[in-house]
């Protein structure tokens, strides 16, 4: 073997031996108070209403991707004129 390859084994080890150390003798869990239920009260108006974002690209203000969703959206081909250009 070469001596990296041993170099590069004895680091994954020592580092694996270091990670699984204990934290110490002195370490105390801390305690977490935590709500009996949750609570809904001061959401600050936020509420979970559905977004349209049919439109997304309008909020860049780009006259140029605009005007590329424009005409794709004209040149668009349904697939029924698609199958029969196929056809």
């Amino acid at each position: 073997m070469s001596s990296r390859f041993k170099s590069t084994i004895g680091a994954g080890t020592m580092a694996l031996a270091v990670a699984c150390a204990p934290v110490g003798p002195d370490y105390v869990k801390p305690e977490v108070a935590l709500p009996d239920a949750w609570s809904t009260i001061g959401n600050n108006g936020l509420e979970a209403a559905p977004i349209d974002d049919s439109q997304w690209w309008h909020i860049f203000e780009d006259p140029i991707l605009d005007k590329l969703v424009e005409t794709a959206w004209l040149q668009n081909i349904s697939i029924e004129i698609a199958g029969l250009r196929v056809l």
